[in-house]
């Protein structure tokens, strides 16, 4: 691989790590602003946990961009600056109806975890980098997992007009964690 082919797959990493970092923030502002929304203690600390998590993935996608932007292949003038990309992601951002409810909310949140998950599944086809690779696979399992505990959630809620119990969200939460 010549150095232009290096130089090149090196900032076509970068920029697909910038569109995860905002996915990501995205979804961190998501969820904290959800959590500010519901009056259930439940959903609180659902929200507030998985905000939580998503500022995790954002954290490690931030430092893995930072290995490969101070690669020896690449000058400073050929990284992408992640400030424009955020600006020109803007759309991304999830927008929350005034007027959501607790299934409103999920139901969005469940739709950005699958736009999540699918984005990291592409991605990872392409992956050649077997950091980037082990990272991306591990970031579409938690993002498919957040999908089953709010789906979980939401068919709770729609059956028994209800939160599950703080006791089984925690249990949720710990099995999670501890995977």
């Amino acid at each position: 691989m010549s150095q232009d082919d290096v130089r090149q797959s090196l900032i076509d990493l970068i920029k697909t790590l910038d569109k995860a970092i905002s996915m990501e923030k995205h979804a961190r502002d998501f969820y904290a602003e959800a959590a500010r929304r519901t009056d259930a203690e439940q959903g609180k600390k659902m929200f507030n946990w998985l905000a939580q998590f998503e500022s995790g993935h954002k954290a490690r996608l931030e430092a893995k961009r930072k290995d490969f932007a101070t690669h020896s292949a690449l000058d400073s003038d050929d990284v992408p600056n992640l400030d424009d990309y955020e600006l020109s992601e803007a759309s991304n951002s999830i927008e929350i109806p005034e007027d959501a409810t607790d299934i409103q909310l999920l139901k969005i949140a469940i739709e950005n975890e699958m736009k999540a998950y699918s984005y990291y599944q592409r991605k990872l086809t392409h992956a050649r980098d077997e950091s980037v690779k082990a990272m991306l696979k591990k970031l579409a399992e938690d993002e498919e997992k957040h999908m089953q505990i709010l789906r979980d959630q939401a068919g709770h809620i729609e059956v028994n007009r209800m939160w599950t119990e703080m006791e089984e969200l925690d249990r949720q939460i710990k099995s999670f964690s501890a995977d």
